[in-house]
């Protein structure tokens, strides 16, 4: 990637691993789909400074659990090299708990998955990074790279 023409001082840089193709027959009645996000390079979650409940107290009051940061932060005007490895076994199970999650908790019951696509084909992987301008939303560059297999 070459230089991006910003000064914005809300840059960050994004790398999705994705499936080039998957066939599932979804609630919409789409058969393939192309380019599935797998995952997202993520920083672990700040530290925060919590409180227990005191005796009493509402588990409501305490506060929430810090996710995890998407992507790398950039400085406008200069570059940066970025390191960031998958984990394919836990981006399938983290995959497969969402979806019985939704099934538990989103649909309380009433839906069930015929399929839990929640495999990765390690064959079909590709990396996709992108630029973006938090402010504005905008995306200022990309980069799609195939992923060699072994």
């Amino acid at each position: 990637m070459s230089k991006v023409a910003s000064t914005s001082d809300k840059l960050r840089l994004h790398i999705a691993l994705v499936e080039g193709h998957v066939r599932y027959s979804g609630e919409n009645g789409t058969r393939f789909h192309d380019m599935v996000v797998r995952t997202m390079a993520a920083l672990p979650a700040p530290a925060t400074a919590g409180t227990k409940p005191e005796a009493g107290e509402e588990a409501a009051d305490t506060p929430a659990v810090a996710l995890p940061v998407l992507g790398f932060a950039l400085k406008p005007g200069q570059g940066g090299t970025f390191e960031y490895s998958f984990d394919l076994a836990k981006a399938a199970d983290d995959a497969l708990a969402h979806l019985q999650d939704f099934e538990t908790n989103t649909r309380k019951g009433q839906y069930s998955f015929r399929q839990k696509k929640h495999e990765i084909d390690s064959g079909k992987l590709s990396v996709v990074a992108f630029v973006q301008d938090e402010a504005t939303k905008k995306i200022l560059q990309a980069v799609y790279v195939k992923v060699e297999g072994k």
